[in-house]
């Protein structure tokens, strides 16, 4: 705040990039209390004007160095931060690259070249140059950004058109105006109070740069959104007939209570005639109680019936992305199975070869189980495993008095274990024992 009141703003740039956030930031009608609160003081405009910077940045009675304000006017005019409004509406008309490439690269320089000569010949201050208001490109897009947002996030697809032409119809919801206002409940601070309080003529600007910005459409009466994946960004009759529709209903709910309005009134003066003994005025009072009575009777049928007709549009613009959606999945089914190289052919064949191959299999080990010499019968190994036991530790002990004396020449014939369940390691060493034995018996006999 205290760079404005010095021209040291016009060398610092620092400075000089720290007021213009503060310009954009006065249009939201605020303004700093000596205790650093934010006070609304003036109404919000999306506008800049040279004559009303001075007071906004009052303080203590003193205002800031009028050149000051003249330089930061043109520095946000060389960032291109306030345009003029003929410039605004020249951007926001520019159609083809063509144009656009000579605009940008003979018209405008010309433009500015034949300007700035001007002024230098006739003298003229910087002043003068920034006599006509300009419009707040930052504010303009921080409004139509949460507008924007908000529409995408709280409405459904076929409630993204909204009135803009009527007057009628500036407080209900389907206009641009009442979605201004309730896009304020989602907003920040200073964003909430331009959208709450802006006139309704300076909404159009947001309007203006939602269609500069390619995020809506704009008719004269009817603007209307895109989300990121729209195809076309257009307003079409579709659009404008459901508009239509809305403001035929809003016009027969408003006839609607007019009617019950005079309902009441009739009623009220036939109980009055009624009162003061006049029977045939109250009779015809309450005669036409009774015609207005079926006229609102009609009127509601019709109501409901419009009523009816605005939910079956929006089931057939749920209906038309069911099929949109039917013909994505089938078209993606498609190139998949293509890309797969998939096709009952390829699968009727590959299974018909696997078939082939594991009847060819089965057969070969038939044959080779045919020609195996040593058939085992598996239930006999299982009944042969069943009455195995596990083989003693112990060997098996022979007694003296059993060993029978034999000639020398029936000496190497083995000799039999008592034990038959012996392993034959333990036989082996039994019959070595009984053998060294018989021995030294024969020679001491000798």
């Amino acid at each position: 705040m205290v760079a404005l009141y010095s021209s040291s703003v016009l060398t610092d740039e620092a400075l000089a990039e720290i007021w213009v956030s503060a310009i954009h930031w006065s249009l939201g009608g605020f303004q700093y209390q000596s205790n650093g609160n934010e006070v609304p003081v003036w109404k919000p405009t999306v506008f800049i004007q040279r004559n009303e910077l001075p007071y906004r940045f009052e303080r203590h009675g003193i205002e800031p160095v009028p050149i000051v304000f003249d330089h930061i006017l043109d520095v946000l005019v060389s960032k291109k931060e306030a345009i003029t409004v003929a410039q605004f509406m020249e951007m926001c008309q520019r159609k083809s690259m063509l144009k656009w490439i000579v605009n940008t690269t003979m018209t405008t320089p010309l433009r500015w070249g034949m300007k700035s000569l001007w002024n230098a010949l006739v003298g003229a201050n910087s002043h003068s140059q920034h006599s006509i208001p300009y419009l707040s490109m930052p504010v303009l897009a921080a409004l139509s950004s949460h507008v924007s947002g908000y529409v995408l996030q709280h409405h459904e697809v076929f409630d993204y058109t909204f009135c803009l032409g009527h007057t009628d119809c500036l407080e209900h919801e389907y206009s641009f105006l009442s979605l201004c206002r309730s896009a304020s409940s989602t907003a920040s601070c200073h964003v909430r109070r331009f959208l709450e309080e802006l006139p309704p003529e300076e909404l159009q600007w947001i309007a203006i740069h939602l269609v500069y910005t390619k995020k809506a459409a704009m008719t004269q009466s009817a603007i209307k959104f895109f989300g990121k994946d729209a195809k076309s960004i257009e307003v079409n009759e579709c659009d404008n007939t459901m508009l239509l529709l809305n403001h035929t209903i809003s016009k027969i709910e408003k006839a609607l209570t007019t009617l019950q309005t005079e309902i009441n009134t009739m009623q009220i003066k036939a109980i009055d005639s009624k009162k003061r003994g006049a029977t045939k005025e109250a009779i015809n009072f309450w005669r036409h109680v009774k015609l207005m009575q079926t006229e609102l009777e009609n009127r509601q049928n019709a109501l409901l019936n419009l009523i009816s007709t605005k939910h079956k549009l929006r089931t057939m613009h749920v209906n038309a992305w069911t099929v949109e959606g039917y013909k994505l999945a089938t078209e993606s089914l498609r190139i998949t199975r293509d890309t797969l190289h998939l096709s009952v052919e390829s699968v009727e064949e590959a299974l018909s070869s696997w078939n082939e191959v594991v009847e060819e299999q089965t057969q070969i080990e038939e044959i080779l189980s045919k020609d195996t010499m040593n058939s085992v019968d598996e239930e006999a190994l299982k009944l042969e495993l069943l009455s195995l036991s596990e083989p003693s530790e112990s060997s098996v002990e022979v007694k003296e008095e059993e060993i029978t004396l034999l000639p020398v020449a029936m000496q190497t014939e083995p000799v039999k274990a008592t034990n038959e369940v012996t392993n034959k390691g333990t036989i082996e060493a039994t019959y070595e024992a009984t053998s060294s034995k018989k021995e030294k018996q024969i020679m001491m006999s000798k």
